[in-house]
């Protein structure tokens, strides 16, 4: 059975790249995500994906965005709800990156 204990992310000085706010905190995250955890981030991701134009970039950004919110059991209060409140994209990159 694989071990999918909560860990830990830190991020420090992360720098948004439209604000240059600097981000930091720590995330309690589960590793790996179910078969139906999966199923719903990519679902979670076309609703994000509704009615706006898609490029690659915003197509990976937002299915980042979207595994995020099944990965993150706890977050630094900046990351609001969910991230998408954030201006900056680069936490969430870095983040994913991490993870």
């Amino acid at each position: 059975m694989i071990d999918n204990s909560p860990v830990y992310i830190q991020l420090e000085n992360v720098i948004g790249e439209r604000t240059g706010a600097s981000y930091s905190g720590e995330f309690k995250v589960k590793r790996f995500l179910n078969q139906r955890e999966t199923t719903d981030a990519a679902r979670l991701a076309e609703n994000f994906l509704r009615g706006i134009e898609r490029n690659e970039e915003r197509l990976a950004f937002l299915s980042d965005l979207a595994h995020l919110a099944f990965h993150i059991l706890e977050a630094p209060s900046w990351w609001g709800e969910n991230g998408l409140d954030l201006l900056d994209k680069e936490p969430v990159w870095v983040l994913a990156e991490k993870l």
